[in-house]
């Protein structure tokens, strides 16, 4: 493990970083979650949009259970793959307790009810994932537009 703090700034109310102290030597340290946010993309994107070969696209009726499952499979390979990377974060900052659990439980629901991938109106696993890309990027102070693109 890689010996010294990972934040930029103290945590605020919600665990927001502020002020001038800096506890990260870099971003590059914590570049994991970037190849791992490209493959959600685009593992929601298939289970919310079926793009056919002419490049129009559809909504999802979930009709095609193997692809679902195929999906399903990619989420829970990068559940698997995010507890190391927030293990890593929360030894140094307790806010990033939390996510892979989150993550993780809304997939076990997601065969039963699509809407735990990507639904808005609770704790889905991109909802999830969305609110750890966010506190990361504001932790590390990272500038959204330095970031890779997504797929």
């Amino acid at each position: 493990m890689r010996e010294g703090p990972i934040a930029v700034g103290a945590p605020a109310s919600r665990g927001v970083a502020t002020g001038p102290v800096r506890l990260v030597h870099s971003a590059d340290d914590f570049d994991t979650p970037w190849p791992l946010n490209a493959r959600l993309v685009r593992a929601c994107t298939d289970w919310q949009v079926t793009i056919h070969p002419d490049g129009s696209m559809q909504d999802n009726d979930h009709a095609d259970i193997q692809r679902d499952r195929r999906t399903l499979s990619e989420l829970k390979r990068l559940a698997e793959e995010l507890v190391p990377l927030t293990s890593r974060l929360t030894e140094r900052l307790a806010r990033f307790s939390g996510y892979h659990t989150r993550f993780a439980a809304a997939l076990s629901l997601a065969a039963d009810n699509p809407d735990m991938v990507t639904g808005t109106e609770h704790d889905s696993a991109h909802r999830v994932w969305f609110e750890l890309h966010e506190d990361l990027i504001a932790t590390l102070g990272i500038d959204r537009a330095a970031l890779p693109s997504s797929p």
